[in-house]
């Protein structure tokens, strides 16, 4: 079969004269064999449960900071809600 053209200076060749055997590396039937994933051992089921802390104390103290949190987002909130307005009539109107 006969190459096609060479196109902006790129030769082309036969594909099979560039082919060269390496010892290095695997075997194309072995690579067939293998899953898709190439992980040996079947993978744990992880669930968003164990990260969870049995412990009171830990779970006390996570949910002292999340109230705290949740009181300065709202703080945040109403802040905007009045600043807002005030800016905008300010900067519109001249104020």
């Amino acid at each position: 079969m006969a190459s096609p053209p060479a196109a902006s200076g790129v030769a082309y060749s036969n594909s099979e004269t560039n082919v060269t055997s390496s010892p290095s590396r695997l075997n194309l039937h072995d690579e067939a064999g293998r899953p898709a994933n190439d992980n040996h051992t079947a993978p744990r089921v992880f669930s968003i449960l164990d990260l969870i802390s049995t412990d009171d104390d830990e779970v006390a103290n996570r949910i002292r900071r999340a109230e705290r949190f949740a009181i300065a987002v709202l703080i945040a909130m109403a802040v905007c809600l009045i600043a807002g307005p005030i800016v905008y009539a300010t900067l519109m109107f001249g104020i």
